[in-house]
């Protein structure tokens, strides 16, 4: 190797690059054992941090986050060096440089990690999930005396078990709740009681699944799969500790020591409450429930008379109802009656057919009335006002109550409807059912069943149910049924509505061809599904949705069905669409069609004959296309739409910053309740994760938020870490609806082929167009103000956001904007450009009036070009900004820029800084800028009054921060849980402890806060 070095002197002259590859060349082997040397030293500080983590990990406590990412950050290395390291073995002389440039990125890497490895603190914290949260209630009026009585019995050394009965709806649960909560708080500051756990029962009472909940709300992994020996783990745990243990719904007696709940000792001074089971405190005599509800019902009403023919009727009701859980049932169908109208009463009937205590998407129930006919006719969004206006009168009338967007029914309401239509339903919704019942149990009688979330795999051919009376089946979320036999609906002639959606069939039996009476067929993420039969018999066929199927063509017979109202084809399998065939579906309301084939055709003028369109969501892959198309529509006025620009070749995302969409998820395989918060842990940008089916075999979790990745990749990102979901349902945020949303993707879009763009348009997308130097380049910004969501990613020609230089420029089309989002614009270099071949860096509220004055999310990231974010003449505009997140931009050196005087002019220095308002700011991110030396000029200072979350991330060059915050004025007044701050996030630590703060105690102030990663 001696020639090595003259060569290396010689090719000085090429250039650094050529002498590094022969240095990575050379050296190889050398820094090969650089890296191995710091692997060791980086595994002996895992081994340290493992031990230190289990022996700091008790019951109630779980790993700090950065803990976790750093372990996994170590695994993924270990792995990457394992590949060098092999790699190594067998390396050409060609591959020595590449390898060796390769080895000194890991030994980088390697010694980055290391230096993040160093946890000062604590690495675990308390989980916030095992501490328990506290239940959302109303206040209790009338029932202190009965809390008190348990109260009392509870704190006694004599009693460890309490036991509260009375019928349905008499306030049982709710009572228990309250005193749960009182516990909760009381922890807290004297912790009597080490663990305060609660456990729904339910009627279908099961040891094993009562045994995984309360190992679940103890953090208790791993249980044996045998009943004996979970209750010896169970039973040792809860030895260990002062609890109390709330069994709620209990409606049948069954033995502690079996589920491995010890009797409780005076030792330890745990108690038991058994909500129906056991010694009774106190015999409630009244009934909260039927209260409230009655009196809603009544509500309104003032003459005397109504009054006193409304008690007749009630007394009517009650004394025709025998039975103690009976009785009540008379006095809350009083309240149902008292809807008169058959439509109504039959929505709030429907809700039954879902699982107990599931919360009931809106949207999802107000489709079902419509298929129903409960809603009547008209066009698609007087029967959602419609739906809407009912579901309000039931949570008005406390039939239903209300859940966030959604609603819920309470168990005694749902009992109720189940007992008036005992004769007419079948439900054994989420109840674990493996088959569905025998054929002696599908009466004639029978108009609905609901067999949803279950575990059913197959309908064999030995069930063929006479249910001539049938009109409703409800199949979906089964994720196992396979299969389902040629007779099974060989008798079921009356069938209106068959939802078979997020199953695993493959093909549908062809008998479904025969159900000449079937108005909805919903077959959405049936992700296996082939085949489906002849619809040409189903002239009434309104519904039907074949999304995320697997069909490569439509179904035969589809352009007969002259009555379909609402169409989803958007599946990424289909293949073939008929020529014309869209035209002759004429009473579409709602069309979903997303084209993936260059054999699938979908014209512009086609889509512009269908003129009772409300909905349409759908792609096009010419221009000529989709122009034609949004200028038909100028006059349809469609209630909400979704239109895609993107060639064959593009690729496209529906999602946008800032709008939320909802996502339901099933567990599939999760022995454990926490894997919901696994799934969390999978997405990034989640605002919110809720389990909305209570019982183990219903599990459902619901995703909300501006979530960055969809559900396949929180789907993927989960199964890694063992946790495996089905997607049950994906809608837009209510608060969004209705909609109207366009994306350009992979196309001109710029002067010379301007995409015409509806002018009632409220969301935008922009991605991989590389023909425009600025938005004002399109046609559309001279014609609109209305935008409120404007994203633009991908685009290479993009020099500035906004072009005002021109006169011809007529109006300010962000001035209602409320987000925008720039991801990855290279050649962006200013927002806003005035003057004809040149930046201007000052705008003038004058010339320019409020540009962002509705603007409320700003986020830019990878923009490489920008130096300078706002300039100060435009921070007037920004009084409504409440989030500003920055990531990556790695040439900007200031956020808010000087006025020009002061740029000219910067004094002495010595000048108490002036004081500025951005007033509803509550998030600010900084992120990944190497440059950025400011915030705002030095004599200046940013008063956020709003601001709740900070995060600043690798800003070494960032010396000084100039917010004042409303706490460092009170702090000597408050506690800081007075505050509504939430946390700060700083990453390194040492920047965190050099940086420079205007208010002279500003860290120790916000320490509580503080999270350094």
């Amino acid at each position: 190797m001696e020639f090595v070095g003259p060569i290396c002197e010689a090719l000085k002259c090429l250039g650094d690059p050529t002498c590094t590859y022969i240095e990575h060349h050379r050296k190889l082997e050398d820094r090969m054992n650089d890296l191995l040397a710091k692997q060791r030293q980086l595994n002996a500080m895992k081994r340290d941090v493992e031990l230190r983590k289990n022996a700091e990990l008790r019951l109630g406590r779980c790993v700090r986050q950065e803990v976790e990412n750093w372990l996994l950050e170590v695994q993924t290395v270990n792995g990457k060096i394992q590949n060098v390291d092999e790699r190594m073995q067998n390396v050409s002389c060609f591959s020595r440089g590449r390898l060796g440039k390769q080895v000194s990125q890991t030994v980088e890497e390697v010694k980055e990690i290391i230096e993040q490895g160093r946890f000062t603190g604590a690495l675990v914290i308390d989980d916030p999930s095992t501490a328990g949260v506290p239940f959302q209630l109303e206040d209790l009026e009338g029932e202190t005396a009965v809390i008190a009585d348990i109260r009392k019995h509870l704190m006694s050394d004599e009693i460890g078990m309490v036991g509260v009965c009375g019928m349905g709806g008499i306030g049982k649960t709710t009572i228990m709740k309250h005193i749960y909560n009182q516990l909760l708080e009381e922890t807290k500051s004297k912790p009597l009681f080490e663990k305060i756990i609660w456990v729904t029962v339910s009627q279908d009472f099961n040891i094993t699944r009562l045994q995984e909940d309360i190992a679940d709300d103890m953090n208790i992994k791993d249980l044996p799969k045998s009943e004996e020996k979970r209750a010896a783990v169970l039973r040792n745990k809860l030895r260990q500790i002062r609890y109390v243990l709330i069994l709620d719904d209990v409606w049948e007696g069954f033995v502690l020591e079996k589920v491995g709940i010890p009797e409780p000792i005076s030792s330890n001074r745990s108690s038991i409450f058994g909500k129906n089971l056991g010694d009774i405190v106190r015999e409630c005599d009244k009934l909260p429930l039927a209260i409230k509800v009655i009196a809603s019902s009544m509500k309104g009403i003032y003459d005397v008379v109504e009054w006193r023919n409304a008690l007749t009727e009630l007394r009517n009701h009650v004394t025709s109802v025998k039975g103690t859980d009976k009785e009540i049932y008379g006095r809350l169908k009083f309240s149902f009656d008292r809807l008169k109208d058959s439509n109504i009463q039959n929505c709030f009937l429907y809700c039954s057919l879902y699982p107990e205590d599931y919360r009931i998407p809106r949207v999802e129930l107000i489709e079902y009335w419509i298929d129903e006919g409960f809603l009547e006719i008209g066009s698609r969004q007087q029967l959602h006002d419609r739906g809407h206006t009912i579901l309000n009168r039931l949570i008005n009338n406390c039939l239903l109550e209300k859940a966030r967007d959604d609603v819920k029914m309470h168990d005694v309401m749902r009992d109720m409807a189940l007992y008036i239509k005992h004769l007419h339903f079948i439900v054994k919704a989420g109840t674990g059912l493996e088959e569905l019942p025998s054929e002696p149990e599908w009466k004639k009688d029978v108009e609905r069943a609901s067999f949803m979330m279950n575990m059913v795999s197959e309908i064999p051919p030995s069930l063929s149910p006479n249910c001539e009376n049938l009109s409703t089946l409800l199949l979906q979320n089964n994720e196992s049924l396979e299969r389902i036999s040629e007779s099974f609906f060989q008798h079921m002639h009356s069938l209106s509505i068959l939802d078979l959606s997020y199953t695993s069939i493959e093909q549908l039996p062809t008998s479904v061809s025969n159900l000449e009476k079937l108005k909805a067929l919903v077959l959405r993420g049936c992700y296996n599904l082939r085949y489906v039969p002849s619809l040409e018999k189903l002239e009434a066929l309104r519904k039907l949705d074949l999304r995320g199927t697997a069909i490569e063509k439509v179904p035969k017979g589809l352009e007969l069905l002259s009555n379909l109202t609402y169409l989803n084809l958007c599946t990424e399998s289909l293949k073939e669409l008929p020529v014309a065939i869209l035209p002759r579906l004429s009473c579409l309301q709602c069309l979903i069609l997303y084209v993936e084939s260059s054999r699938v055709k979908m014209t512009g003028f086609d889509a512009a004959k269908l003129t009772k369109l409300e909905r349409f969501e759908g792609r096009f892959t010419e221009l000529i296309d989709f122009n034609a198309y949004t200028k038909s529509i100028q006059c349809q006025q469609l209630t909400s739409y979704l239109l895609v620009m993107a060639p064959l070749e593009a690729k496209f995302n529906k999602r946008i910053k800032g709008i939320n969409c909802v996502y339901r998820f099933k567990l599939l395989n999760v022995d454990s309740g926490k894997g919901w918060q696994k799934v969390m842990k999978c997405a990034s940008g989640l605002q919110g994760v809720e389990t909305i089916g209570l019982k183990r075999n219903t599990k459902i979790l619901e995703v909300s938020g501006d979530l960055e990745m969809g559900p396949t990749k929180i789907a993927a990102n989960s199964k890694k870490r063992g946790v495996q979901v089905q997607l049950v349902d994906e809608r837009w945020d209510p608060t969004f609806l209705p909609m109207k949303y366009v994306i350009l993707s992979g196309c001109p879009i710029g002067r010379a082929d301007p995409a015409e763009l509806p002018s009632d348009v409220r969301a935008l997308k922009i991605f991989g167009c590389h023909n425009i130097r600025s938005v004002s380049d399109m046609p559309f910004f001279q014609q609109t103000n209305e935008l409120g969501f404007c994203s633009i990613h991908d685009c290479r020609g993009i020099e500035s956001v906004l072009d005002l230089s021109s006169p011809s420029q007529s109006c300010t089309p962000f001035e209602n904007l409320e987000l925008l989002w720039l991801e990855n614009l290279e050649n962006l270099h200013v927002l806003v450009k005035l003057a004809e071949a040149s930046v201007v860096s000052t705008l003038s509220s004058q010339s320019i009036p409020a540009i962002f004055s509705h603007l409320k999310s700003f986020y830019i990231e990878g923009c490489s070009n920008m130096k300078q974010l706002f300039p100060f003449d435009l921070v007037h505009d920004l009084q409504n900004l409440e989030n500003l997140i920055v990531r990556g931009c790695g040439q900007i050196e200031e956020i808010i820029g000087p006025k020009e005087e002061e740029d000219n002019h910067k004094g002495n220095g010595t000048q108490a800084p002036t004081k500025f308002s951005l007033p509803k700011l509550k998030e600010l991110e900084l992120t990944c800028l190497p440059e950025l030396k400011s915030i705002c000029s030095s004599n200046r200072e940013m008063v956020c009054n709003s601001l709740r979350k900070i995060k600043v991330r690798n800003c070494t060059k960032l010396k000084r921060m100039p917010l004042y915050l409303p706490l460092f004025q009170d702090t000597h007044q408050s506690a800081p849980s007075a505050h509504p701050f939430e946390r700060i996030r700083i990453c390194p630590k040492e920047w965190w402890e050099s940086v420079e703060w205007d208010y002279p105690n500003a860290k120790e102030v916000l320490r509580p806060w503080l999270n350094l990663y």
